[in-house]
């Protein structure tokens, strides 16, 4: 795992946790994303995103596990 990817995590966790404003289930989330961002990363060259690239990419597995959730 490098840097960017590591990064874009932690930011996109920050931001989602924000959002969200409790931490009440965002383990399943976080679960349901990195799933998403492993089959991701099996398709695509991670090393050539940004972490706002991949920042952006886990928000959004983020938000979708949310959503699949209520």
């Amino acid at each position: 795992m490098n840097f960017n990817r590591i990064k874009g995590v932690l930011i996109a966790l920050k931001k989602f946790k924000d959002e969200i404003g409790d931490t009440k289930g965002i383990s399943d989330c976080v679960r349901g994303a990195n799933k998403k961002l492993k089959h991701f990363a099996a398709s695509t060259t991670m090393e050539l995103l940004s972490y706002e690239e991949i920042q952006d990419i886990y928000y959004e597995y983020l938000k979708k596990s949310r959503d699949e959730m209520i």
